[in-house]
């Protein structure tokens, strides 16, 4: 298990309740950020491989596992990709919501 003082910006760590002994209960990746007094700061957290938050801090009673592995990083991020999207097209976003993007024929 990696302490908080050992994150390195830029990567993806699975976290679980701190009173979760065998890995049980709700599992959050995050994309760490950096500190801010003293604190793991995410610019993205994963909650139920569906819910995203931004540029927030880790949630108090939670520890940090491991690095997320190759297939969870994959995960994370074409799951993030894909509610951005989401977020864009339900904002109307000014062009068609399409299964490639928001592209339009002049592009």
């Amino acid at each position: 298990m990696k302490e908080h003082e050992e994150l390195i910006p830029g990567k993806i760590y699975l976290f679980l309740p701190e009173d979760s002994p065998g890995g049980d209960g709700e599992r959050l990746y995050g994309l760490f950020e950096g500190r801010k007094n003293g604190w793991p700061h995410m610019k993205a957290i994963m909650f139920d491989r569906c819910r995203f938050l931004h540029d927030l801090p880790l949630p108090s009673g939670y520890r940090c596992v491991r690095e997320a592995d190759y297939e969870e990083v994959c995960d994370f991020c074409f799951r993030h990709g894909f509610a951005f999207h989401r977020q864009l097209c339900l904002s109307g976003g000014g062009n068609p919501c399409t299964p490639y993007g928001h592209w339009t024929s002049g592009e």
